[in-house]
């Protein structure tokens, strides 16, 4: 269940994205453009397109919980770094 949450918040942006953008210019952060948050739905799933392939090899030698787990770590480092 947590990997259908944290995979379908990819769908969920176009919705947040302005709000979000909003909050970030309140803090002060005059880069957090709407024009920037668009972008974030075509790189995702571009990655997605790109890292599917190495999860199906990934399948084929190591259990399925394992190799979830892994991507998952990945992706919240990857939350981690874009908090940051």
């Amino acid at each position: 269940m947590i990997v259908h949450l944290y995979v379908g918040n990819i769908y969920l942006w176009g919705n947040i994205g302005p709000y979000v953008t909003s909050y970030y210019k309140g803090l002060g952060n005059e880069s957090a453009t709407t024009k920037n948050a668009i972008c974030v739905i075509p790189v995702c799933l571009c990655l997605i397109a790109c890292a599917n392939p190495i999860g199906c090899l990934a399948l084929k030698k190591f259990h399925p919980k394992l190799v979830m787990t892994l991507g998952m770590i990945i992706g919240m480092i990857g939350l981690f770094i874009a908090k940051i």
